[in-house]
């Protein structure tokens, strides 16, 4: 399948990128936290993704990550075959639930994108006191193996730190709308 081929099958990857910047989260939902290399500079972003059709969406952006960032213009000379893209999509559009094996697939350096954790956007509503109180103690990240032991990723380390550090208090302690708009602001700074 060649690249002109898949795009005429698939939201164009720019555009699905931008949509999947753009979007709120929601309590049914996922984060992806990645790192954008957009030829120049990198930047963090969260990605948020409420539905699996939202995901299926945000796949090519992914796999053709050059194509999401650059834009490039290659699409009418490119003879590469893409059909492997294109397997890869057609697995996640049946599914139901985004599961622990979906999320950690999700997971890699696609070379403009490198996505860096992926997680529910419900784990911060299940946050333990215990878990809380580590990150008050530890204000700087600490090592890999500390966060498996509290049961979070670096990523949600830092949300976590920095929502405390700023409101002094649990997610679940104030309304979710609230959260989501924190959520969203992180993109900002």
């Amino acid at each position: 399948m060649t690249l002109q081929k898949l795009l005429s099958l698939i939201k164009h990857p720019k555009t699905a990128y931008e949509e999947a910047s753009s979007r709120a989260p929601t309590r049914e939902g996922i984060y992806i936290a990645c790192e954008v290399y957009d030829g120049e500079t990198k930047t963090y972003k969260l990605i948020f993704i409420n539905t699996i059709l939202e995901l299926t969406e945000f796949i090519p952006v992914l796999h053709l990550s050059d194509i999401a960032i650059l834009d490039e213009k290659q699409t009418l000379t490119n003879t590469d075959d893409y059909t492997e893209v294109y397997d890869y999509l057609n697995k996640f559009r049946n599914l139901k639930y985004f599961t622990a094996e979906v999320l950690e697939d999700l997971v890699g350096d696609y070379g403009f994108i490198n996505v860096l954790n992926v997680g529910l956007i419900s784990t911060f509503f299940n946050v333990s006191l215990e878990t809380v109180g580590y990150i008050k103690a530890n204000t700087k990240i600490v090592d890999y193996e500390s966060m498996v032991k509290i049961g979070i990723n670096m990523t949600e380390y830092y949300i976590l730190a920095q929502y405390v550090k700023k409101f002094d208090s649990m997610p679940s302690d104030i309304p979710m709308v609230e959260f989501f708009e924190y959520l969203a602001s992180l993109n900002a700074q």
